[in-house]
């Protein structure tokens, strides 16, 4: 017993006094560094997290971690140690995080997949041995399990999910914890003599959220799978090739009065629904998963939008199905942080999209409802993704939807029944290979939707849309610097109809009537483009860069199956960025950026030009803060007036800024707000305040609240044709408002069984007043480039019209419909119980509710915006999903 604890105080407490910083030297013997795993011949390891079988007793424990935060090359405070064990199926892995103070272990509980501030730990491994991919599997000191998969070295798919088991334990000497991870679940090819890329880290939040691994790099380095050490030892192991194929049966109820109609007297509707996910494995490092009649009513709604732009909204995967492996079908043609980023030949929310389509009206008719499906229904969809071992990243996918119809009722009891969205198919295929020990990737991409257009009535849809790219990311000189470069094409087909719309769209406006160097043609049955993307960049050490441009040609058009909001773009860029990490008194790390950028159209007319100096702090006692100032300098730009001519923008400015506080403690605070300013006196602000409160180590309650205001000179209202038929161009000043609110209640019985609750209440209003229209539009001065209306204007509420009466004498010279004072309100919440009842199996309850409601001509006012939105009629969805996954 006494050796014991003399041996506990040598491991665990000597190393918290001897954490100085390692010299060059002596961090080269902790680089890239070698563990092997021992053959299991017949003792059995029981998953317990307790480490208590004589099998660990005789294993060869790795130690020696070193920090990278906050001390990049200091040794842990507290000792780490793990052995690997494997047998014919399985690779096991224990690891022992000692702690003196076992008591202030934090163990937050959470749903899989959810990460917390808690004490974890990682195994990382690189089976292709290829330093760009690894599959990595985390404990928590609860038990909480998060997996995830790294590709082209430094970036991850936190939605990549596998089926492996792992277990974690408190005791008097710190925290232990199990892994057993199938080899089924890992892709490699087996010999006599195999070497994996192997790390393990440690986080430790409560000692400045320090950050320990096995095989150390420096944050002055680039790389993260590359930086891995090497797992020896593997011999002959055979390549499990599974099917998991997982049926499931929903059952749902929808209720609201709103389904009550002439021709259906009930206040709800049964909904059943069976399918099933398949998953293959196989021998080559590919894996299949298909998605069968496919139901995603667990999935929590889009958080509530109200456009008044001319472009659509970006919104985020939620899809499970979608969302797992979907880095390797991406084709990015963005950079960065901002809306770039989204630039994509694959945008997975194209497919089960809302019907685009509608059902034309009898004018001559009374309509007494309508009836439109919200979502197009996936009839099935199949993926295959992966990485052979020889270096070969492919992903092919395939998607089915369905024909939708919507239905018009009318006063005479009959109805009309249209197709509003076709049969659709769709395909996308990637590849992209490997050299030079993964630091140059070369890859291409195809990708093509065709829709059934034959007897439906639609011609505003493309009949066929088609789009690839070829693309390159290398890194040279040991990894310091890398170039990216894509190229791609684009082309559409159809009904003149259909390639009209895209001419006129807002992405390209090919009927601007001072766009002499674009050719609008009625006639026209395709249309194709193309873009390039080519970036330079400084990787690593205190200073690091970025330069380069992207090019998308007027006919460039992937929203089809990709999403790109304007083209007819040529931008540049350059990016300097200062970072610190070490040998400061009070920060544990600082970032500035320097941002500069310009835009221009393939006209050679400037749109814009701009800079950005951002500064980010993150202090030593784990709060952050960061502010920015941007400076803009207008141009021409082509979409303002929706089809007119180009736009004069001001030049502009604005402001930002966050700060959080200490993420581990109980009561967490954050606040982040912004103020905008243009030359025409445009003036934005908003401010974005949230709380979030963890009572017990299994409840987390989020409250955040955020509130914008515009104060605009110059909002869109419409066209007008005037009196002597020329196209007017309508503006008006606008005060717009919006308050939201996004509140969160999560509560973890155990790692396997959860309920969450979500809800977001957003209100918005603006009121329109003094109306202008175009008088010079490539003016800078705001008095000349816009003509107010004054007394000459007036709304007509009996026909919903605006009415112009030049010289204010009587005489109505031409009126239009157009943008008027809005007042919208919606709520939607979500309240899901999900129970793992086996590993792959979960039972869902869900209940959904909507309300949403628009009004004209009301002003802000919260209290009765509240009561308004509550004494609509709201929608409820209470529905029931189990799946349980099968082995084969």
């Amino acid at each position: 017993m006494l050796k014991r604890a003399i041996l506990f105080v040598i491991l665990v407490f000597i190393p918290c006094f001897i954490k100085a910083k390692l010299t060059t030297e002596e961090l080269d013997s902790f680089r890239l560094r070698e563990a092997s795993a021992s053959f299991v011949k017949e003792q059995k390891i029981v998953i317990d997290g307790k480490l208590n079988e004589a099998i660990w007793r005789s294993g060869v424990w790795q130690v020696n971690f070193i920090q990278r935060d906050p001390n990049d090359g200091s040794t842990e405070t507290y000792k780490t140690e793990f052995c690997v064990f494997y047998d014919s199926d399985y690779l096991y892995v224990g690891a022992k995080a000692h702690d003196p103070e076992p008591d202030k272990i934090i163990a937050i509980l959470t749903r899989r997949d959810s990460y917390s501030q808690s004490d974890w730990m990682y195994v990382s491994l690189d089976s292709y041995n290829d330093n760009r991919t690894a599959f990595e599997f985390g404990l928590n000191a609860a038990g909480v399990k998060h997996d995830l998969r790294r590709f082209d070295d430094t970036n991850a798919d936190d939605d990549w999910n596998a089926v492996w088991e792992g277990k974690s334990h408190i005791n008097d000497e710190g925290w232990t914890a199990e892994w057993r991870i199938p080899f089924r679940e890992l892709r490699f090819t087996s010999s006599d003599d195999m070497q994996w890329g192997f790390q393990m880290y440690r986080e430790l939040p409560r000692h400045n959220s320090e950050l320990s691994v096995w095989s150390y790099w420096s944050h002055s380095e680039e790389g993260f799978v590359s930086q891995y050490g090497a797992l020896k030892g593997l011999q002959n192991i055979s390549v499990k090739n599974p099917v998991y194929i997982a049926p499931f049966v929903a059952g749902q109820a929808n209720v609201s009065k709103n389904l009550v109609n002439p021709v259906h007297e009930k206040d709800y509707d049964l909904l059943s629904n069976i399918g099933a996910d398949i998953r293959y494995s196989s021998p080559k490092g590919l894996t299949f998963n298909a998605t069968i009649n496919p139901d995603f009513g667990q999935v929590e709604a889009d958080p509530a939008d109200f456009n008044l732009t001319e472009f659509e909204t970006y919104f985020c995967e939620n899809r499970p199905f979608f969302m797992e492996g979907g880095n390797i079908l991406r084709f990015s043609l963005g950079f960065g942080d901002g809306d770039a980023q989204f630039n994509n030949l694959f945008y997975s929310r194209r497919i089960g999209r809302s019907p685009q389509g509608w059902v034309p009206e009898d004018d001559e008719k009374e309509v007494i409802t309508t009836s439109y499906p919200e979502r197009t229904n996936i009839l099935g969809a199949a993926k295959l993704t992966g990485k052979t071992t020889n270096g070969l990243s492919i992903g092919v996918m395939e998607a089915v939807t369905s024909e939708e119809t919507g239905k018009v009722l009318y006063d005479d009891d009959t109805r009309q029944v249209g197709v509003i969205e076709p049969l659709s198919n769709y395909w996308l295929s990637r590849v992209q290979q490997d050299f030079n020990d993964g630091q140059t990737s070369i890859g291409g991409i195809f990708t093509a939707v065709n829709r059934k257009l034959d007897d439906t009535g639609i011609d505003y849809l493309h009949k066929a849309a088609y789009t690839g790219g070829i693309d390159i990311d290398h890194e040279f000189l040991d990894r310091k610097y890398g170039f990216q470069g894509a190229i791609a094409f684009s082309n559409v087909r159809g009904d003149t109809t259909a390639i009209q719309e895209t001419q006129m769209s807002s992405a390209r406006y090919y009927n601007r009537v001072d766009a002499d160097y674009l050719e609008y043609d009625p006639l026209r049955t395709s249309i194709s483009g193309y873009a390039v993307k080519a970036i330079l960049t400084k990787n690593t050490g205190n200073i690091r860069a970025a330069t380069g441009g992207m090019a998308f040609s007027p006919g460039f058009e992937i929203n089809d199956m990709g999403f790109l909001r304007q083209v007819d773009d040529v931008t540049q860029f350059t990016w300097i960025q200062y970072r610190k990490w070490e040998d400061m008194k009070r920060l544990r790390s600082f970032q500035m950026n320097f941002n500069q950028w310009s835009v221009w159209n393939f006209n050679g007319d400037r749109r814009n030009i701009g800079g950005n100096i951002n500064m980010h702090f993150d202090f030593n006692n784990n709060w952050g803060s960061g502010f920015g100032i941007n400076k803009g300098w207008g141009g021409l730009d082509p979409a303002f007036n929706r089809g007119g001519p180009a736009m004069q923008t001001p030049d502009n400015w604005n402001l930002w800024g966050y700060a959080n506080t200490d993420g581990r403690k109980k009561v967490i605070l954050q606040m982040e707000g912004f103020y905008f300013q243009s030359d025409d006196d445009v003036i934005g602000i908003g401010i974005e305040p949230e709380i979030t409160w963890r009572p017990k180590q299994n409840i987390q309650l989020t409250a955040g609240v955020e509130f914008n205001r515009l104060k605009d000179t110059w909002a869109w209202i419409g066209k007008a044709e005037d009196e002597n038929g020329e196209t007017q161009y309508i503006w008006s000043s606008m005060d717009q408002k919006t308050f939201s609110m996004v509140l969160r209640a999560d509560l973890t019985l155990t790692p396997t069984l959860s309920i969450q609750y979500f809800a977001q209440p957003f209100f918005t209003a603006g009121e329109y007043f003094d109306l202008m229209c175009v008088n010079d539009s490539y003016a800078k001065d705001y008095n000349k480039r816009f003509e107010k209306f004054g007394d000459d204007i007036i709304y007509n509420y009996d026909n919903g019209e605006y009415e112009v009466d030049k010289g204010n004498d009587g005489i109505i010279d031409y009126t239009f419909e157009g943008q008027t004072d809005f007042n919208y309100k919606q709520l939607r919440s979500n309240l899901v119980l999900r129970w793992e009842y086996l590993t792959g199996s979960a039972i869902y309850l869900v209940w959904s509710q909507g309300f949403t409601d628009y009004e004209s001509f009301k002003p802000f006012d919260i209290p009765r915006d509240t009561r308004t939105i509550f004494d609509t009629d709201g929608d409820n969805v209470f529905m029931i999903k189990i799946s349980h996954m099968l082995n084969i």
